[in-house]
């Protein structure tokens, strides 16, 4: 692979352009306050940081100008060698004045600051503990330092004191949160996350970037805003927002300004700020005029921000404290639409991996709009409104309802009818085995989770399907907010795609979590993940299959890639004599031994199984404890494919007759339903016996040992057992499938028998927050 093959790759910003969506990098001819100058034509700027209007006020351009004469155009050095002006002294002086510590360092940019502050403070023996939310610097700067990063649910205090409850009390902990969070609106909750904090021995930093000069006493901060000033330990800021210039400083003691001073690679290795900038930012910070009223007879700035422009799409939000406009965002806005209203704004960046990037719909409902009022009262831009999710469509043409009514699940189970037609290797699943999925009183998982069908309809015709599912013993299970999406069929168009995934997307959104992955048809215990590599052999049994173009609908939607799964295929040409010996020379030396299932004592043949099923893959990715329900439902269903042929369920057990593994292999029943249709009545089931009897290829469910019994070769003997019983029943292939692709303690004793990766599936995810 070349190193600039990521950049053929990169796609999204061509694509955006061709659309005309690309809201980045417009070139601004020239720029009056509040109005600037875009392609010869004026436009309300409603996206600036220019929270204080205050990059022309002629003070300042004063000021900057004098110490453009004084100390000429750069400082030809970093501050640590020979950069370090006067100003920057002085400067530094009266910030630590204004925010109320004991000192503070200027850096080159506020990202810097965030950069070096972060990077030199967080040693080897630190965890430092983030909000999902926290802008882009503060997660880079915890990357660049050599400590532990752990990640709390934005705004999540209980979730924030578990993690620091379960850190070890040896290591140093610093908790590090947005003063407000510049694409959520909301404001820190810093007088219960610092008490929190300090009862876990955690120092707290502040980044008040959208903050400063609009929150507290004098636009002193969030600090300043609660009095929690002397218990935050770090505050920084940036001189880009209200102080209407280049630069960032922090602010603490002197002892921990002190080692900043002489440890932060940011500031040691960078040139410093020329002078200009540097008076200005001074003139324009503790002095005048931040703090004060500037001269407008209008009142159009405002120290409070009392903005009357966008405000947050999703409504009120209980981090946003009242008597405080802060900078806000319009959730799924086109930003097309601002710029045609004689406005402008930006957008964040997609918070996606380049390779997987938004595409055209994708990122108009992925758009969030930043904006703040601008100009003096008589200008105006008016925006969309945000959409309602009570139906999402994703263009004119394409709408997604819920298939709640018999008619629309009708339609969801006739899709793939449509998408499959004249694709040999589809095997439609039976329709019967479909709609007991669907029941919420039939089928277990129902019990303790929550699924919902949606269908995308274009003039009436059914373009696309998906179910949302929230799997609340998955949650609980591994302690994270994911839930999932399955059953999902589309016509190849991105647009469709976007709309179903979004939809899946904004449900769950609506109940807590935070990504969403899959396919997973409901869970890893059933049929899941997307095949992306071996299209040209048919699916064998509860095995997924689909087009190959889903993958590139699921990565332009913004996912990213999550985990891989292979599967193996062994022609079965292996001696029965040589695999009887090795099977009982390795059960000899391993003092095992392996035997098939029961029939007789079928009930408890099933405890034996729910017992190591659940131990064997507790730590498996993605696994989840299948509930009894779960299991007997599963047995029920194989019921009469195992009693029929008892040698596909094999179980190893230790010298006290204790099991400690089993495998479950079936014949391949998608070579006989593949004619039936998934329909068995009137005429299918005819068809399926018919074809039954010359089955030739199996398929390997599952194999797993518990703990303490991996690593000895057991599963070696259960795999020579597998094929034994394999040729006595006519297989003359199988398939191993599918594995974790890291798995590599299962993939070994497979490759040593002969057998090669020849499928491979994906499984996928996508945050559900976004910010800067």
């Amino acid at each position: 692979m070349h190193v600039f093959e990521k950049c053929a790759n990169f796609t999204i910003a061509r694509d955006l352009r061709v659309a005309g969506l690309y809201p980045y990098f417009q070139r601004i001819e020239s720029s009056a306050d509040t109005e600037v100058v875009i392609d010869g034509h004026k436009k309300v700027m409603v996206g600036s940081n220019n929270y204080m209007g205050l990059t022309h006020d002629p003070r300042i351009l004063e000021a900057a100008k004098a110490a453009l004469d004084k100390y000429g155009s750069g400082c030809t050095g970093s501050r640590f060698l020979n950069g370090n002006l006067d100003l920057h002294d002085q400067l530094e002086e009266d910030l630590a004045d204004f925010i109320g510590k004991e000192a503070a360092l200027v850096f080159s940019t506020g990202y810097q600051t965030n950069l070096g502050t972060i990077g030199a403070l967080l040693g080897r023996n630190d965890t430092v503990f983030l909000d999902k939310l926290d802008h882009a610097c503060i997660q880079d700067g915890a990357r660049l330092g050599f400590g532990e990063i752990q990640r709390f649910r934005h705004a999540d205090l209980d979730h924030l004191e578990r993690l620091l409850e379960a850190a070890d009390p040896g290591r140093g902990k610093m908790v590090i949160v947005d003063g407000v969070y510049s694409m959520e609106g909301d404001i820190a909750d810093l007088p219960n996350l610092v008490p929190l904090a300090k009862k876990h021995s955690a120092a707290v930093m502040v980044d008040d970037a959208h903050s400063l000069g609009v929150l507290g006493p004098h636009g002193a901060g969030t600090a300043a805003h609660f009095g929690l000033t002397d218990e935050v330990d770090l505050i920084t800021g940036t001189f880009s927002k209200s102080l209407a210039s280049i630069g960032g400083f922090v602010a603490a003691s002197a002892l921990v300004i002190d080692f900043l001073r002489n440890n932060a690679r940011a500031l040691m290795f960078s040139a410093s700020n020329q002078g200009g900038r540097d008076h200005s930012d001074r003139t324009g910070a503790p002095g005048t005029p931040v703090g004060q009223h500037p001269p407008d007879d209008e009142g159009a700035h405002d120290p409070g921000i009392r903005y009357r422009g966008y405000r947050n799409a999703r409504g009120s939000d209980p981090h946003r404290h009242d008597g405080e406009d802060v900078p806000g965002v319009a959730g799924a806005v086109r930003l097309r639409s601002v710029h045609e209203s004689g406005g402008t704004a930006g957008g964040p960046r997609w918070q996606v991996p380049a390779s997987h990037q938004l595409h055209g719909d994708a990122y108009r409902r992925a758009a969030r709009l930043r904006a703040r009022a601008a100009g003096t009262g008589r200008q105006e831009v008016r925006g969309p409104r945000a959409r309602d999710r009570g139906g999402v469509t994703a263009s004119r043409d394409v709408q997604v309802i819920p298939a709640d009514g018999q008619k629309e699940f009708n339609r969801f189970l006739d899709l793939p009818y449509r998408i499959y037609k004249g694709d040999p290797n589809w095997v439609a699943p039976l329709l019967r085995d479909m709609k007991v999925m669907f029941d919420r009183e039939k089928h277990p998982f129902h019990k303790h989770s929550e699924v919902q069908p949606f269908i995308a309809v274009r003039g009436g015709e059914t373009v696309g399907r998906i179910v949302a599912i929230h799997n609340r013993n998955h949650v609980a299970y591994h302690d994270e907010p994911v839930g999932f999406f399955g059953f999902f069929e589309c016509v190849d168009e991105q647009k469709v795609a976007n709309a179903l995934l979004a939809t899946a997307s904004d449900w769950l959104r609506d109940r807590g979590l935070e990504v969403i992955r899959g396919p997973a048809n409901f869970s890893t215990n059933e049929s899941a993940a997307l095949l992306v590599e071996g299209f040209d052999r048919p699916a064998t049994i509860m095995m997924p299959y689909n087009p190959e173009y889903y993958e590139d609908l699921i990565l332009n939607a913004g996912f990213h890639a999550a985990m891989d799964m292979v599967s193996y295929y062994l022609d079965n040409n292996i001696p029965p004599e040589f695999l009887l010996k090795r099977e009982q020379r390795l059960a000899k030396r391993l003092e095992v031994s392996v035997r098939t299932l029961r029939k007789e004592d079928f009930a408890a043949e099933l405890d034996r199984v729910l017992l190591v099923y659940n131990k064997a893959w507790e730590k498996n990715w993605g696994f989840v404890p299948m509930t009894d329900d779960e299991i007997r439902f599963m047995a029920q269903e194989l019921k009469m494919a195992v009693m029929k042929d008892p040698e596909q369920v094999i179980f190893a057990e230790n010298e006290a007759g204790e099991p400690i593994g089993f495998a479950l292999w079936l014949k391949d029943y998608n070579q006989a339903l593949v004619k039936a249709n998934g329909r068995l009545f009137p005429f299918g089931l005819l068809k399926v016996l018919r074809r039954a009897k010359s089955i030739d290829m199996c398929r390997v469910l599952t194999l797993g040992l518990v703990e303490e019994y991996r690593h000895k070769g057991i599963d070696s003997l259960l795999i020579l057992r597998i094929f034994r019983e394999g040729v006595a029943k006519g297989m003359t292939a199988g398939e191993f499938g599918w594995i974790l692709e890291h798995n590599y303690a299962m993939r070994k004793p497979i490759e040593k028998l002969g057998s090669n990766v020849y499928k491979r599936y994906r499984m996928y995810d996508r945050d559900l927050e976004s910010g800067v």
